[in-house]
């Protein structure tokens, strides 16, 4: 934690727990980026991409002490 800031000091390359929200219904995986470099990926419980629909994409990065309630 950057407390002087206020801001968060967050890892965001590796893997973790994701949940996509799309067309109303969520969607349980994990999220896996190798380098900075590369791009995020998004897999499902089976090891499969998820799909993200057209368009703008919002992405919301939560601290792993934190819970997402919906």
């Amino acid at each position: 934690l950057q407390a002087e800031k206020g801001r968060l000091s967050l890892n965001t390359t590796g893997s973790g727990r994701v949940l996509i929200f799309r067309d109303g219904q969520v969607v349980e995986g994990t999220w896996k980026k190798q380098t900075i470099w590369r791009r995020t990926s998004f897999v499902d419980a089976d090891g499969q991409p998820i799909a993200l629909n057209r368009g703008i994409t919002w992405v919301e990065v939560v601290p792993g002490q934190r819970s997402v309630t919906y």
